[in-house]
Order: C-alpha cells, then sequence, then structure tokens
C-alpha cells in the first residue's frame, strides 16, 4: 500500500471542480462554451500543453466516450496511458465514471498464484498511481462534468517518443486498416505495408503501432469472415434472386 505521506501529496492533487468554478464562466452562458467538448472534432482543437488543472476542472462533455477520448489524449501528451475503472450505477444508469492511470491499483495476488498456469506471469505494471479524471452526469445540463481530477504519479513516466506506444495511445485507426487492406489485395506484404506507412507519417518514430498490431487486426478480420456452408448458403441465394429459373434446396443433417 501506498504510505500515508504518498497519499497526502496525492490527496493535495485532487481538484474537486467546485474548487475551481469560474464565478464569471456560470454567470455567463457564452463563456461557459469553450468548456463543453460536444464532439472528437472539438478534443482535437484542445492546446494540452497550455491546459490547466482549472481549465480541466470545468469541462462538459457530451458523452462518457469523449470524456475518455479527452483524458486519452491528456495522457499521451504527459507520456502515460490510462484505463477504464469503476463506475456507479442508479436505476441500471451510470451516473459516475473514473478513468485512471494505467498504474493505478494493485495486481490481485490470486493472478501470481494461479494453479495450472502454462505461461510465466507478466511483469507487474501497477504501483497504486492516483493519477484520475473522475466525472459524473449532471441532469440539469445533461452533460458530463468533472467531479475530481489529480494528476500526480508515483513511478517515473516514459520519454515522451515512447508515449505513442503506451497501450491506450497504440492503435491503428480506421483509414490505417482501409490503407493496409487495399495494399494487401494488390499483393504486398505487411513489412512493406509497414514502411509505405511509415514513410508517410515521417518516419517509424511517428507510427502509432507495430508490425505485430498489423498482423493482429489480419488475424482478427480473418476471423470475422463466414464459414464455408453460411458463404456457399450466400451464393446460392444471391444466383436465385438474378435469375427466376434457377432454384436450389437445402437438407439438414442432425448437427
Amino acid at each position: 500500500e501506498a504510505s500515508n505521506s504518498q497519499r497526502h501529496r496525492s490527496d493535495q492533487n485532487v481538484h474537486n471542480v467546485s474548487d475551481h468554478v469560474d464565478e464569471d464562466a456560470t454567470s455567463d452562458a457564452v463563456d461557459m462554451d469553450q468548456y463543453r467538448i460536444k464532439s472528437w472534432e472539438d478534443i482535437g482543437k484542445i492546446d494540452f500543453s497550455g491546459l490547466s488543472m482549472k481549465n480541466i476542472c470545468q469541462l462538459h462533455f457530451a458523452d462518457l466516450g469523449l470524456a475518455f477520448e479527452f483524458y486519452n489524449s491528456y495522457a499521451k501528451t504527459r507520456d502515460f496511458s490510462v484505463r477504464k475503472s469503476r463506475s456507479r450505477i442508479v436505476n441500471e444508469k451510470v451516473r459516475e465514471k473514473a478513468y485512471v492511470c494505467s498504474c493505478e491499483g494493485y495486481r490481485l495476488e490470486k493472478w501470481n498464484h494461479m494453479k495450472n498456469r502454462v505461461r510465466e506471469p507478466k511483469p507487474e505494471t501497477r504501483c497504486g498511481c492516483m493519477s484520475k479524471l473522475h466525472v459524473f452526469f449532471d441532469a440539469v445540463t445533461e452533460s458530463w462534468v468533472v467531479r475530481d481530477f489529480c494528476d500526480e504519479h508515483n513511478y517515473e513516466l516514459v520519454v515522451p517518443k515512447l508515449a505513442r506506444m503506451l497501450r491506450s495511445h497504440k492503435k491503428m485507426t480506421e483509414p490505417d486498416i482501409s490503407q493496409m487492406n487495399h495494399m494487401k489485395e494488390v499483393g504486398i506484404s505487411i513489412p512493406n505495408i509497414f514502411g509505405s506507412l511509415a514513410s508517410q507519417c515521417g518516419g517509424y518514430e511517428n507510427v502509432n503501432f507495430s508490425i505485430k498490431d498489423m498482423h493482429n487486426q489480419v488475424a482478427k478480420q480473418r476471423r470475422q469472415l463466414p464459414d464455408d456452408l453460411t458463404s456457399a448458403m450466400a451464393y446460392l441465394k444471391t444466383l436465385a434472386a438474378r435469375d427466376q429459373n434457377l432454384f436450389y434446396s437445402v437438407e439438414k443433417g442432425r448437427e
């Protein structure tokens, strides 16, 4: 467990939204517009380098997805990764949600002493970090408001150039996947596709995924393909729709 002194320092860095609300901003609805995040485009316009804790505690999000995307984008500029944590549910609806640093908490001992373990346990990464973003649903504004925010870490963060490879930032975008699929269709290998994408980004250090991620994406797409029987039935159905004189019948067995 974290020491008492460490917890005391962390508590000092937890900021409640009520501590930072600007009275002038709350009285002027026009000024509050700058704190409303309505779309992903709004997140893209944020200057995270000049974002203060006071600014963060005044933010309002249209949905939970935007709240997580904001915190994840913020984390990338601060060289750490994040994950989703606890929720508070009222009447079967989520009313509070916490997003935390990926090093929050500790691994349960039962995972270190599993019977019939095939692989060695992965290296421990959780160290009780207190950094988090906690939001709640405001029924008046019908938006998600920051309840508290902590930005203190109890471990050494990665160097900036490696932040893109942390778990919450390491991913292929839809344009990347689409371009990869088009290049695969003409016979280009995965390593050559990766090199092409790297050159478009200005170097390998600017690619937010690895060759292994590309192979994983290809395997995922293969698993989503229909089986042979389903494909054959779909093909016959298409032929019958084109030709009224064509018919087919199917006899199903026990399986």
